[in-house]
């Protein structure tokens, strides 16, 4: 046996071993339901926290409320801690199941028949083309389907546009896996627990091909700012600011009756219509231009208020 695959049976057995403390009389209850149960969920966290075969984001004492909220996923959705851990994705700070683990959940649930898709009979490439998904609930034996799935929604909802977008390149898949998140949000959401899928996640935000990193955020938008009306407002007090310290650097009879350009007014005007926190940068820059060290701490403190309210948005 090997040390990896020891460390994990060694992690498993000791939640196995405190699950018990979870369950009540009546029924699960949760985690969060008392106090001996969150005591029991995080001593089952640790020892998955400390494995090195759980994600990068369960990882460490750090990551225990993580693992805290995968057990308690675990346990609502009876399935394996591990494997909900290895299938429960964070993109930009959003949760979302692996697509594939979705519908294994729902095709074991019991309550249903395998998820099918049905294809429109139409051109791949026309606008209609696409798929619904659906299944048979045993308790009726009536058919229950999602919506459906075309090119048309998936062009009008902007999913084929993101950077990285897996549906330029592996249209069918993606087609089958946001069908049948779709029936199952509309028909059983108990199985998801209100989570969207990793694959939604994505095509909610531009995704670098290259690093993987998301690109239309207010972080990324500080390194690539678009050369807006206040951004080119910024550059040119900046060039100003920049006139006015290389008159002060020369003989004093040469810049006798130098005016100061660059005022607070200006700078509080570039604060209020900021569009990006690198023009706000700016604006700490060019306020050593100011007159006093009063209003430089002025600006200073608006320009921490307004980066506070770039940074909520």
């Amino acid at each position: 046996m090997s040390a990896a695959t020891e460390q994990i049976g060694n992690a498993l057995q000791s939640v196995n071993e405190q699950a018990g403390s979870l369950q009540v009389q009546g029924g699960y209850q949760g985690a969060f339901s008392s106090q001996s149960n969150f005591e029991a969920a995080q001593r089952m966290a640790k020892a998955l926290t400390s494995s090195s075969l759980v994600p990068a984001h369960f990882q460490g004492q750090n990551n225990l409320g993580n693992a805290v909220i995968a057990l308690e996923l675990s346990q609502r959705i009876g399935a394996s801690p591990l494997m909900v851990m290895q299938n429960l994705y964070v993109v930009h700070g959003n949760p979302g199941w692996s697509a594939k683990f979705l519908i294994a959940t729902f095709n074991r649930a019991g309550r249903f028949s395998a998820i099918k898709y049905e294809w429109k009979e139409c051109d791949e490439n026309s606008h209609e083309y696409g798929c619904r998904a659906y299944a048979t609930e045993f308790s009726t034996g009536e058919k229950i389907y999602g919506p459906w799935i075309t090119w048309k929604l998936v062009k009008a909802e902007g999913w084929d546009s993101k950077n990285g977008s897996k549906w330029k390149t592996m249209p069918e898949k993606m087609f089958m896996y946001r069908a049948a998140a779709w029936m199952i949000d509309a028909n059983a959401p108990e199985i998801s627990m209100g989570l969207p899928t990793e694959d939604q996640l994505h095509d909610v935000y531009d995704v670098d091909p290259q690093t993987g990193e998301i690109t239309n955020t207010i972080s990324a938008r500080r390194e690539k700012p678009e050369a807006t009306r206040t951004s080119q407002l910024s550059e040119k007090l900046r060039q100003k600011a920049d006139e006015i310290q290389d008159a002060e650097i020369v003989e004093p009879e040469e810049t006798k009756g130098v005016v100061e350009t660059v005022t607070e007014d200006q700078l509080e005007s570039i604060i209020n219509q900021a569009d990006s926190v690198e023009s706000l940068d700016d604006v700490i820059e060019m306020s050593e231009g100011l007159p006093s060290q009063a209003a430089k701490k002025r600006i200073s403190e608006k320009v921490a208020i307004r980066k506070s309210e770039f940074e909520q948005e």
